[in-house]
């Protein structure tokens, strides 16, 4: 048997999650428009250095508290470029 839908005014929202939330857009839009770019130089033996730099500052850091992790992504050789 079918119901029909009563839509809820009282809709249930957390503050905390909503700001987490919109925390998290304005982190990902400022790293978008940094537009990183990684260096790969030889290192020592097997190793290799990397350094991540942004081509551009734009925008100011948004406030919050907050932290970013990065680590590089492993492709195969024949995709690798030089």
């Amino acid at each position: 048997m079918l119901v029909d839908y009563e839509h809820d005014d009282q809709t249930k929202t957390n503050p905390e999650v909503e700001a987490a939330e919109r925390l998290l857009d304005e982190v990902r839009k400022y790293l978008v428009a940094l537009k990183l770019r990684l260096s790969i130089t030889i290192g020592e033996g097997d190793n290799y250095d990397m350094l991540l730099d942004s081509g551009e500052k734009k925008g100011k850091l948004p406030e919050g508290d907050f932290s970013i992790r990065v680590w590089p992504v492993t492709i195969r050789e024949q995709r690798g470029q030089t």
